[in-house]
């Protein structure tokens, strides 16, 4: 039996139908990110700042969010009529999405200084759910992923103000509302938070391991080297477990830089 982190086919004839159905709900909107689940049974496709999320056995339309003017949040279900979610957030600004990533049951999204999570179940699929917002609004959301079992939720980011820095933060979505939703306000999660002194360089990948325990995320580079940070959960809590510098770049050839330094990891 094939274990629950092997994506699953699509449906026979079923690429051509999502292709079909993907291009006719986004138009000529430009696509900025695109996000598929650790069983392949989700996609989301997103603009600036719009999402749509299909399912991939039956092909189908899952649900749908936008938000206009940076201030307000409309969603659907299904291919029901965009409304307004209720009671109305406040005291909120979306300028774009940054990152995206995608778990059977929710759909997380960075923003600049937010961290924001979707529902995909049930009948309020599309509902806006969980807000961090953290306290500097010029943090940056670089990656965001969630682990094969969907328990947890990675955001690593960027604080870009006078003690600039990186950090990683750990969400367990067991503290998602997942109940009561048509009258339920944004949860602000409380998440475990690790810092990471990278220097210069800037996270550019991330990935679980397949048990969802440990957590790789490598960086750009700093001068010759780029780094690959390894972070660990022990009894209940995230910790850093060490930080290695990787050669990217011949040392003694200053024009010889060309590229990014690493920019995918796998773990």
């Amino acid at each position: 039996m094939a274990s629950t982190s092997t994506p699953l086919p699509v449906e026979q004839g079923g690429y051509f139908r999502l292709v079909s159905l993907v291009t006719s709900k986004r138009g000529r909107e430009k696509i900025a990110l695109t996000a598929i689940s650790a069983t392949g049974r989700t996609v989301a496709i997103l603009t600036k700042r719009k999402f749509w999320v299909f399912n991939t056995r039956p092909v189908g339309l899952a649900c749908i969010g936008e938000f206009t003017n940076g201030n307000v949040f409309r969603y659907a279900f299904n291919d029901k009529l965009l409304k307004p979610q209720n009671p109305i957030p406040h005291n909120f600004k979306v300028s774009q999405f940054t990152c995206v990533a995608l778990s059977d049951k929710y759909l997380a999204v960075g923003a600049p200084g937010r961290v924001m999570s979707f529902i995909l179940e049930g009948s309020h699929a599309g509902r806006w759910v969980v807000s961090d917002e953290l306290p500097d609004a010029r943090t940056l959301i670089e990656k965001l992923r969630f682990s094969a079992s969907g328990r947890h939720l990675l955001a690593v980011l960027t604080v870009e103000n006078e003690s600039s820095g990186s950090k990683a933060l750990f969400y367990s979505t067991n503290s998602f509302e997942k109940r009561h939703l048509e009258r339920a306000d944004l949860i602000q999660p409380k998440a475990d938070e690790v810092v990471m002194n990278l220097g210069s360089s800037r996270p550019s990948g991330a990935a679980f391991s397949s048990k969802g325990t440990s957590v790789a995320i490598c960086t750009t580079h700093s001068g010759a080297t780029a780094s690959i940070v390894l972070l660990r959960e022990i009894n209940a809590t995230w910790t850093l477990w060490g930080i290695v510098k990787v050669p990217v770049f011949a040392a003694h050839d200053l024009h010889d830089r060309y590229g990014h330094g690493l920019t995918g990891i796998s773990l």
